[in-house]
């Protein structure tokens, strides 16, 4: 049994579905596992749609991340814009989430923002995850993780509500700091200049000093580093 996910094809990926959802396999097996479903090198979509039957199951938040790598890998060669099948997987991600991220279960709201942060095709999130980051009663890593879950999305997606998150002064540092950093991802000279205003308008430096403390980060941020302008701001 330990070999099944070695062989990678649907025919196994159905098996581990089977063997979790019916609890034959418990423990470290199960970890393993799913691990494994991280390097399928070629997942299909009804590999996709057999592991998303486990996302209501006892172990569907263990199943969150490993999917959400499956899926990235399967659009990266198919097109999945228009695919319901896809749209079906979205939406059962987004019903963890609720109206705005409030659950009784912070793990599981986490887990499923960091899954939709490991794909592509989640615009028609943009409603929820705003106001996932905006309800101030959220923890303050639900708030951050849901500004972090932009990052694949392509330059169309709207980042409007991240800039004026990163202008809004009253917020955490660490809250604004995460956006400055999903907005600098597709930076324009208008996105620029407003970046520029609000640092040199700021009171107290809280955002300028987060602000070049991630830019003197090269494992972080060089390619935000490399759109801001060379003049100190």
């Amino acid at each position: 049994m330990d070999a099944i996910p070695m062989v990678g094809t649907e025919a196994a990926v159905r098996q581990i579905s089977k063997f979790i959802m019916n609890t034959d396999v418990t423990g470290a097996l199960i970890e393993s596992w799913l691990v494994s479903l991280h390097f399928i090198p070629h997942p299909t979509k009804d590999m996709l749609t057999d592991i998303a039957k486990m996302i209501s199951a006892v172990h569907g938040t263990k199943i969150l991340l490993p999917l959400s790598t499956m899926m990235h890998t399967y659009c990266q060669k198919q097109s999945c814009e228009k695919d319901n099948d896809i749209a079906n997987i979205l939406e059962k991600l987004i019903a963890n989430l609720g109206n705005d991220c409030t659950s009784f279960n912070d793990e599981k709201v986490l887990l499923t923002l960091r899954a939709i942060g490991n794909i592509e095709q989640t615009q028609t999130m943009i409603p929820v995850l705003e106001k996932c980051f905006s309800r101030k009663n959220n923890t303050m890593g639900i708030r951050v993780a849901a500004v972090e879950a932009y990052r694949r999305m392509p330059c169309a997606a709207d980042r409007n509500n991240l800039l004026a998150l990163f202008r809004n002064t009253d917020e955490d540092s660490e809250l604004r700091l995460a956006a400055y950093l999903q907005v600098m991802k597709c930076p324009t000279d208008n996105i620029l200049q407003q970046i520029k205003e609000t640092l040199m308008s700021e009171e107290v430096n809280q955002g300028r000093s987060a602000v070049n403390s991630e830019r003197s980060s090269p494992a972080r941020s060089a390619g935000a580093k490399r759109a801001l302008p060379a003049r100190r701001v």
